[in-house]
Parts: C-alpha cells; sequence; structure tokens
C-alpha cells in the first residue's frame, strides 16, 4: 500500500528558472497547474477567512508589503521562510519540506512564491508571517495554486 504519486499530479517548475507574476495576473506552471494572484475585494472579511483557512493552496497575503510582480522559484540553499503561527521564528526550507512530509523527489522543483527577494508562501504547505492579513489591512491580494483540466 505505498503507491506513489506520479510528478505529473503535482505543481512542479523548472530548476533555475524564475517566473514573473503580476497583480492581477497568472503563471501557468505545467502539469496543468495554475498559480493566480489578484486583488480581494471584501477585505473586512479576510482575516476571519484566512484564519478559518484550512486550504494550503490559499492564501491571503498583505498587499501593502508586496514587491510586484511576485517572483517564483524553485528551491535554492540556504532558503528560509517564517511560517505563520511559529511567532517569527524561521525555518529552513528544506527542513519545513521535511516535516510536512512533501516526497522528496518534489522538493527540488516545488513552486516557492516571493516578494522583494522575501519568500511569502510556500503553497501547499505554509504561509508566512511577515505578510499576514490583520484587521489593519486595507490592501489584500489572494493567492491560489490549482489544477485545471488534465482529469485528475
Amino acid at each position: 500500500g505505498n503507491a506513489q504519486l506520479p510528478d505529473a499530479e503535482w505543481p512542479q517548475i523548472q530548476r533555475g528558472e524564475i517566473y514573473y507574476l503580476p497583480v492581477p495576473g497568472f503563471l501557468t506552471l505545467g502539469n496543468h497547474w495554475v498559480l493566480r494572484a489578484e486583488p480581494w475585494i471584501d477585505v473586512g472579511e479576510v482575516p476571519d477567512r484566512a484564519a478559518g483557512n484550512l486550504d494550503p493552496y490559499r492564501a491571503w497575503i498583505d498587499g501593502e508589503r508586496l514587491s510586484i510582480p511576485l517572483v517564483v522559484r524553485s528551491r535554492l540553499p540556504g532558503d528560509r521562510i517564517k511560517p505563520l503561527g511559529m511567532g517569527g521564528h524561521s525555518l529552513k526550507v528544506a527542513d519545513l519540506m521535511v516535516n510536512e512530509k512533501l516526497p522528496r523527489r518534489l522538493r527540488e522543483r516545488w513552486p516557492l512564491i516571493f516578494s522583494g527577494g522575501q519568500l511569502i508562501w510556500l503553497p501547499g504547505i505554509r504561509a508566512v508571517e511577515t505578510c499576514r492579513v490583520t484587521e489593519q489591512s486595507s490592501n489584500v491580494v489572494y493567492l491560489h495554486l490549482y489544477k485545471v483540466g488534465g482529469g485528475g
């Protein structure tokens, strides 16, 4: 019962490539995965929605703290993340991927979302403390990584 899902079931990007994500806009990542960024209109409901969000493929980010376009690339040695809910402590991205049981063969080509050189979202795993939406946030960007068509 240790069946491996084929890599095509997962978002994977080319190593060493840099992709730019405008807001609003979208990127097609291959394997039928799409990464979309759009301004979120009803800002007042976001803190509740974000707090109750159990889908790691969706994130609400404080737009005031973003540098546009967002940059999408694969992991590099030394990449660190300050995961939401860890009080600002940072972890190696590699360690977080292990902790979250992301299969080893997927880690090198997993998409990471950056703003101004800072990792803001590890889709499928965790959003980041520094761009957390609060009651004061007046400008919110919604990020969504999802699979289109192609069966599945």
